[in-house]
C-alpha cells in the first residue's frame, strides 16, 4: 500500500468509514474521466475532481497494489485495471488507463488488502467489456454531434451502473465482515504479554536497511522521478524526507516531506523533478528525532 499525504481545508461527516467508489479512466487526449460513481453526487463535486485528478494511479506505468492517497480525514485508496501484466496501457484514447478509486475514512487499522485484489480482479477478469462501454458512454456524452448513439447505449449502461452499485455493496459486507472478525481476534488476545529472550533477537537484522528503495517507470515520458520508500524496519514519528540534487561542488534541496508517522510496511511514493540528461540524488530521512538513511541513487535517462 503506497502513502502519499495532502491537505484539505473542508471537513465532512459520514456514518461509515467507506464513503464510495469512483470508476475512472485516463488517457492523453480526454484526461481524468469519471466513468461511475457511487453515491453519484460524488463525481459532481469539484473537489472531488480535482483529488482524482492528482491521485498517483495515473502516474506510475504498472501497480500490483493499492496506492492510498490520504487528504484531511480521508483516504482515497486506487488501484489500476488491466486485461494482463504483458498488456501495460499506454493512456491514449483508444486504449485508456482505467483505475478505482475508493474513499474512505482515515483509520489506525486499513482495510484488508485481500479485498481490493477480489474486487479489482473481479472488474479485470469479468466486466472488462463493460467497463469499456462506460468510457464509450463517457466520451460519447461530450460529443454533442453523437447524442443518438449516447443515447442508444443508456439502457445497458443503466445496467452496468445497476451491478456497480451490488458490487459496491457486496465490497461494504465484505470489508465490515472482515474488521469484525479482526477485532475478536484481537480481544482474543487480550492479557497475552510476550517478552522476548536473547535467542529470539536476530542480531543481523540491526544492520539491514530500515528503508527499501526503488525508482519506478512513469506511465508517459516525463521530466519526473518517481520513488518508492518501503518502511521495513520500526514505526516512525515526526519524519521528514528530504531530496537534494547532488554535483561536484554543492547540493541543492529540490524536495520536502513531512509526515506525522510513517507505520512498517508503508509506501511513501516521491515526486521531484528531473533536472538534467544524467544525475545523482541524495536522499535523507529524518524519523523520531535521528537520522534514519541517507543515500545517493544515480539515474541515467535516455533522451527521447
Amino acid at each position: 500500500m503506497f502513502l502519499i499525504e495532502a491537505e484539505e481545508k473542508q471537513s465532512s461527516t459520514y456514518s461509515s468509514d467507506l464513503i464510495g467508489f469512483f470508476i475512472c479512466s485516463f488517457d492523453t487526449t480526454y484526461g481524468l474521466q469519471i466513468l461511475y460513481s457511487y453515491p453519484s453526487n460524488l463525481r459532481k463535486k469539484a473537489e472531488e475532481v480535482n483529488i482524482l485528478k492528482t491521485h498517483y494511479i495515473w502516474k506510475i506505468k504498472f501497480i500490483p497494489t493499492n496506492i492510498d492517497l490520504a487528504f484531511s480525514d480521508f483516504v482515497y485508496s486506487a488501484f489500476q485495471l488491466h486485461k494482463s501484466k504483458e498488456d501495460i496501457v499506454q493512456a491514449t484514447a483508444d486504449n485508456p488507463l482505467y483505475g478505482v478509486v475508493i474513499k474512505l475514512r482515515k483509520r489506525k487499522e486499513p482495510v484488508v488488502s485481500d479485498k481490493f485484489i477480489e474486487i479489482r480482479n473481479d472488474l479485470q477478469d469479468n466486466h472488462w467489456r463493460e467497463i469499456n462501454l462506460l468510457y464509450k458512454y463517457q466520451i460519447l456524452s461530450l460529443k454533442p454531434t453523437r447524442r443518438s448513439d449516447y443515447r442508444e447505449l443508456s439502457p445497458e449502461i443503466s445496467k452496468i451502473q445497476q451491478y456497480m452499485k451490488s458490487l459496491w455493496k457486496e465490497f461494504q459486507n465484505k470489508v465490515t465482515n472482515a474488521q469484525k472478525s479482526r477485532t475478536i481476534q484481537i480481544k482474543d488476545q487480550l492479557g497475552m504479554s510476550i517478552v522476548p529472550t536473547k535467542q529470539d533477537i536476530d542480531l543481523p537484522d540491526l544492520f539491514k536497511d530500515k528503508i527499501k528503495m526503488r525508482l519506478v517507470e512513469p506511465v508517459d515520458l516525463s521530466t519526473e522521478v518517481l520513488v518508492i520508500l518501503t518502511n521495513i524496519k520500526e514505526s516512525l514519528e515526526d519524519v521528514t524526507i528530504q531530496v537534494s540534487s547532488v554535483s561536484d561542488f554543492f547540493s541543492e534541496t529540490l524536495w520536502e516531506q513531512f509526515l506525522d508517522e510513517w507505520p512498517v510496511k508503508e509506501e511513501v511514493i516521491l515526486e521531484f523533478p528531473q533536472t538534467s540528461i544524467v544525475e545523482k540524488y541524495q536522499i535523507k530521512i529524518i524519523g523520531s528525532g535521528r537520522t534514519i538513511m541517507i543515500k545517493t541513487i544515480e539515474i541515467d535517462f535516455i533522451e527521447h
